[in-house]
């Protein structure tokens, strides 16, 4: 058995004993979190097929509509290819 600590962003973190070789998709079907998005120790993570280790920390968020993806910087159109959006 493995245990993980799991939130859906607002809610109560839950302790999860889960078998050995449980994936991210035990986990979402657990806390019923479809549709949301998973981040696995604070890193977001898009594969359901990922097998979760002892004591990681899984976080479900709502997804934002426009976001850049993760390590991206969001340009703005006109302004030149590259050119970083003010924040």
């Amino acid at each position: 058995m493995s245990k993980v600590i799991a939130v859906v962003v607002g809610g109560t973190p839950k302790e999860l004993d889960l078998n050995d070789g449980a994936t991210l998709a035990d986990v979402r079907k657990a806390m019923e979190a479809d549709g949301y998005q998973a981040s696995i120790n604070g890193d977001p993570e898009n594969d359901d097929s990922t097998v979760l280790d002892d004591y990681e920390f899984v976080s479900f968020a709502a997804k934002v509509k426009g976001a850049a993806p993760c390590g991206k910087k969001k340009t703005v159109k006109g302004k030149g290819k590259g050119k970083p959006a003010k924040k």
